[in-house]
């Protein structure tokens, strides 16, 4: 049974709460640290590897997910993924085997996190225009934040009350309740043919990764994600516990500024960045946000809790400059290849992910230095920012290495 909505926007917004309900399962692992390294005796080195198997499954079903949400079913794709990544989930918290919740995480991460945020963008842009879509981008990630925001606080003081394996039971029932809101309210619009030649599969790739304009924008995007897998979804907690000398509740706060401050900065930018002229100024300024914060976490150790409040909440602001890129590559594709052009950058975000993660575990195990860290992540911040002029053809490598 399908109960037909009236307006669009409800299913916008609940297939929203998918990808929110996704983006929790990334993020919840600065919340489980302690937890994790107790129950497996995890050092942080490999509590890096754990959290990224979630990448590698990204990594592999990421291509071929964008691919078949351009020609089945966009529903019918959701509650396949969102199913499958709910069992992943109860095999992550439930295993006492530390193999086999690398397993659970790596189900997770093919089937929920390879599809989510494709498949949210893909069904709204069948029932909303091209020039409506930095609003609706807005709205989609700002609900996305709103799971790392759960993520991280109220994720911590429910495991505090009642436990580790009671908020994994929360966890699993949630997404059972998003699972049958799916099911029964959301549907693809009846205008949308969807194409099941084999041939064009390979087609369509081709002339996806013959489009620069999607390796630019996948590169900034991955890049300036990467605050948030490092400081948010990982080691936030970790640095503010051993540098601040915080409680693991209270480094918990800090964090989820984070992902506060890439919801709101998302439905402010999503205001703005419909104007062309805006996009390549607003994009900028993260960068130069995000690099003068994290050299003040480099350079000075004595801030207050209120002020490393204010720092992360910019340095999530600073990232959510990030959703600029989405309708450009919208824009730059054919309608019919809107989630295989997406997928490109979602697996490049994947990559940052699955590469940066291990090695900013590794740097602080060998140094006990979180600095060397935040050194990388400001020359990723560099790349990125020319990954903008080239978006926006202020430069191109024909004229940087002199090619005809």
């Amino acid at each position: 049974m399908i109960i037909k909505l009236k307006k669009p926007m409800i299913m916008c917004i609940i297939v929203s709460f998918f990808f929110s309900f996704e983006f929790f399962q990334i993020n919840m692992f600065s919340s489980l640290d302690t937890e994790l390294m107790k129950k497996f005796f995890c050092t942080i080195k490999e509590l890096g590897i754990f959290s990224s198997m979630y990448f590698y499954g990204n990594l592999i079903f990421l291509i071929p997910a964008g691919l078949l949400l351009d020609k089945y079913s966009t529903k019918n794709l959701i509650l396949f993924s969102l199913l499958f990544s709910i069992f992943g989930t109860w095999i992550f918290f439930f295993s006492n085997n530390i193999y086999f919740s690398y397993i659970g995480r790596l189900i997770v991460g093919m089937t929920g996190g390879g599809i989510c945020f494709l498949s949210t963008l893909k069904l709204c842009s069948q029932w909303f225009k091209i020039n409506e879509m930095p609003k609706i981008t807005s709205i989609i990630v700002s609900i996305g934040m709103f799971g790392g925001i759960l993520s991280q606080a109220p994720f911590s003081y429910l495991i505090e009350k009642i436990g580790y394996l009671n908020s994994a039971y929360i966890n699993i029932f949630i997404g059972f309740f998003l699972y049958l809101l799916v099911y029964l309210f959301v549907y693809d619009s009846p205008n949308i043919k969807f194409y099941k030649n084999e041939n064009s599969f390979f087609f369509s790739f081709k002339k996806i990764i013959k489009n620069n304009k999607n390796w630019y924008c996948g590169i900034y995007i991955s890049l300036l994600n990467l605050p948030i897998f490092l400081l948010g979804a990982l080691y936030g907690n970790i640095y503010l516990v051993k540098i601040y000398f915080l409680s693991h509740y209270e480094a918990s706060i800090i964090t989820t500024m984070i992902y506060l401050g890439m919801l709101i900065g998302a439905l402010i930018i999503g205001k703005f960045s419909f104007k062309k002229k805006n996009r390549i100024i607003i994009m900028i300024l993260g960068i130069f946000l995000c690099i003068v914060n994290i050299f003040l976490l480099i350079n000075v150790h004595n801030f207050n809790f209120f002020l490393l409040l204010i720092i992360f909440f910019i340095i999530g602001i600073s990232s959510s400059t990030q959703i600029i890129a989405y309708p450009i590559i919208i824009e730059n594709n054919d309608i019919n290849t809107i989630a295989s052009s997406n997928s490109l950058s979602s697996m490049l975000i994947v990559i940052s992910g699955a590469i940066f993660q291990p090695i900013f575990g590794y740097l602080i195990k060998s140094n006990e230095n979180f600095n060397n860290g935040f050194y990388i992540l400001i020359l990723c911040l560099i790349v990125a920012f020319f990954m903008i002029l080239l978006i926006f053809n202020e430069i191109s490598f024909k004229k940087i290495f002199y090619i005809k």
